[in-house]
């Protein structure tokens, strides 16, 4: 029944064209087990405007919400918390995509327009696929 439960709160968030934003990266992990989903983690600062203009440009557009929501568990995580756990992130915005078990597909520091963004993305799905062919 809670595995019901989370599947409808997810469909519902997918639907609806909003990001439901992660912020423990032990519980994606295992949310990302669960739905047999990558995860993309998103490093920011609250005083970052090139962190602003990804959000607006890229996580706060519907068709690239509902596409990001069905395809990765998506996490958001301050830079002071993120430092803790990927040591040397320096730059903000930073994104990193990996799988749940903790295999780096691609990352990308910096702020980075729609195209490139979805060329990262992409990246990612090449990575996973020379992965899954090992």
């Amino acid at each position: 029944m809670k595995k019901l439960f989370l599947t409808l709160i997810v469909t519902i968030f997918a639907i609806s064209g909003t990001i439901n934003w992660q912020s423990d990266i032990n519980k994606a992990i295992d949310m990302a087990k669960k739905e047999n989903k990558n995860i993309l983690v998103f490093i920011h600062a609250t005083h970052c405007p090139y962190c602003e203009l990804m959000e607006s440009e890229i996580f706060d557009d519907k068709e690239g919400a509902v596409y990001l929501s069905k395809k990765y568990i998506m996490v958001k995580m301050d830079i002071a918390k993120a430092r803790e756990i990927f040591p040397g992130t320096s730059t903000t915005p930073t994104t990193y995509i990996f799988t749940p078990k903790k295999e780096l597909l691609a990352s990308q520091a910096g702020y980075k327009n729609e195209e490139f963004f979805y060329y990262t993305i992409g990246n990612a799905d090449r990575k996973l696929k020379e992965l899954k062919g090992k």
